[in-house]
């Protein structure tokens, strides 16, 4: 390692170590939980953890899978909590894998190796929940950003601490602090299966893919062009958009709230979320509502006897166009004078029945709205 990259590794390390311990004050926790499995990601972010916060504040937990974690990763993870005085406890997977077998359906193989990650979580979050701790995320950015890890599994975590660094940084990072040999030579793998690595999985060396994965702004072709292995460079591109989602929160389903917004269709309502619909969308809402007001404004509306008005739905008073609001309510007040219902109750059986009478040709005269038609109208020109 040159001179000049120790210094470029002690200052991500520096600004990684204050960054976690700043993180941790401000929202007033003091311990952490990691899931310690031997490699080198989670052995780097185990030692920033210890430096950040004090050993006394940071416990790992092994959760190998017997019969398919490696002995020696086992191994190294004991002697690693040992040297560092940190408290670990050992809690293999198998028992609690197990338990899945029952399901009433059979299981692919994707579903059950990643099964063993999320369980790796909930052992974790149980933790830490039990504990007030934080659970410390262990993976790096090259693995973010192609999605290789599992949603809700490993990729569960409080913390991302590494999460910024590519894995060729994480590589001299470690190298710089002292990390020993046999954990910076062994091939990556989350160990999911026998003989899994991440390299094989992703189709090419962590150099090559972080390279990449650093221009990726400049397009594939750009990159393919510049003399890149065209097959790997897809493939990162292609995982990159696949597993998006993978580092976003869940995608929130959107409802309009706003009065003066007409949505008709789904369609409408992905417009607003895309970033508000088209100038000639707008132009025909504003038509809509525009045509809408004018019914509105036009037709005079009944209040229907012995149910509730809906505010801002039905209008509590004719509306009469051309006049004032104040000539709408006298003339309503007349009309109120001249049919009193309360008069009428005290009159003969024979004098209700007539003034009834007339009171339901005054409002048959005039011209009632049909808001099945309207609604229906202002749906066609919205749309």
């Amino acid at each position: 390692m040159t001179r000049a990259e120790q210094r470029a590794a002690e200052k991500l390390y520096t600004q990684l170590k204050f960054g976690l311990q700043t993180y941790f004050k401000e929202n007033n926790f003091k311990k952490a939980v990691i899931g310690l499995s031997g490699g080198i990601d989670s052995t780097l972010t185990l030692k920033i953890a210890i430096d950040a916060l004090g050993n006394e504040n940071v416990t790992a937990i092994l959760m190998p899978e017997n019969g398919v974690s490696s002995q020696e990763g086992i191994k190294q993870s004991k002697m690693l909590c040992e040297f560092f005085n940190v408290e670990y406890h050992m809690q293999p997977i198998n028992q609690l894998l197990l338990s899945f077998s029952t399901l009433p359906w059979k299981q692919n193989k994707t579903a059950y190796i990643n099964t063993k990650a999320r369980l790796r979580g909930i052992i974790l979050y149980n933790y830490a929940n039990t504990h007030d701790a934080l659970v410390l995320g262990t993976s790096n950015k090259s693995e973010i950003m192609v999605g290789y890890g599992t949603k809700y599994g490993d990729l569960a975590a409080d913390v991302y601490v590494i999460a910024d660094l590519y894995k060729t940084e994480v590589y001299k990072i470690a190298e710089y602090i002292g990390i020993p040999d046999e954990i910076l030579k062994k091939k990556p793998s989350a160990e999911l299966y026998d003989g899994q690595t991440d390299e094989k999985e992703l189709g090419g060396k962590y150099k090559d893919i972080d390279n990449i994965l650093e221009q990726m702004d400049l397009g594939e072709e750009e990159l393919i062009g510049k003399g890149m292995n065209s097959a790997l460079v897809r493939n990162v591109f292609k995982l990159h958009k696949k597993n998006k989602h993978k580092s976003m929160l869940p995608y929130v389903i959107p409802i309009a709230r706003d009065e003066e917004t007409t949505l008709n269709d789904a369609s409408d309502l992905f417009e607003v979320e895309k970033g508000g619909a088209s100038e000639k969308n707008n132009e025909e809402a504003e038509k809509s509502r525009e045509t809408a007001q004018e019914t509105e404004a036009s037709e005079p509306q009944e209040e229907a006897k012995g149910v509730e008005p809906i505010p801002n739905e039905i209008p509590t008073s004719v509306t009469i166009p051309n006049h004032t609001v104040e000539e709408a309510e006298a003339k309503a007040a007349k009309e109120s004078e001249e049919v009193d219902l309360d008069e009428i109750a005290e009159n003969t059986q024979e004098e209700a029945e007539q003034e009834k009478s007339k009171a339901q040709e005054v409002i048959l005269d005039e011209p009632q709205p049909n808001p099945s038609l309207d609604e229906e109208k202002a749906g066609k020109e919205s749309r």
